[in-house]
């Protein structure tokens, strides 16, 4: 939800608008704040997860085989793994809701934050020497060209977008 409505000590009615959700419908049906914050998941060391919203997202190590990010959303588990990383065993360092693996590969670092409504991924060089490409398994979807990005399409339907990338010096 974009708006929340309360009732004020006068009986009247206020309404706040928001940019971006930030409610969703809960599994009890309630109205709950999204909490994009990153927070330990339990029973799997070295894994952390959105806190509150109607879909997840979930960070462990660079080369685990479901994908070292894991979307859920739709009912679908859709995983990116990083090709080529210099050590498939790192885990992220996390806070609030962006998680970071520094030296993914060589002279770069991989930032994943959280926000209501995505997952936004930056690839950021730190030296001279950092390669020109970089490659991602996917897993859980397939992908389809849509305008300059891609769709992820699982169950035969669309279920989410990779935007085209974008350079920012």
């Amino acid at each position: 939800a974009t708006s929340s409505t309360w009732q004020d000590s006068d009986g009247s009615l206020s309404v706040r608008q928001y940019a971006a959700p930030r409610f969703f419908k809960s599994a009890s049906g309630a109205m709950t704040p999204i909490d994009s914050s990153l927070v330990p998941t339990t029973g799997t060391p070295g894994w952390w997860h959105s806190s509150a919203n109607s879909w997840s997202a979930a960070f462990g190590a660079a080369g685990a085989a479901g994908g070292s990010e894991q979307v859920t959303l739709a009912g679908q588990t859709i995983g990116f793994r990083p090709l080529g990383v210099t050590a498939s065993s790192q885990l992220p360092t996390v806070s609030g809701p962006v998680a970071t693996y520094a030296g993914m590969w060589p002279h770069v670092d991989l930032a994943d934050r959280v926000s209501s409504t995505a997952v936004e991924e930056d690839i950021v060089l730190t030296g001279p020497g950092a390669a020109s490409s970089y490659s991602f398994a996917v897993s859980g979807a397939s992908l389809r060209p849509h305008g300059a990005g891609m769709d992820l399409v699982a169950g035969g339907a669309a279920v989410g977008q990779i935007p085209a990338p974008t350079v920012t010096t």
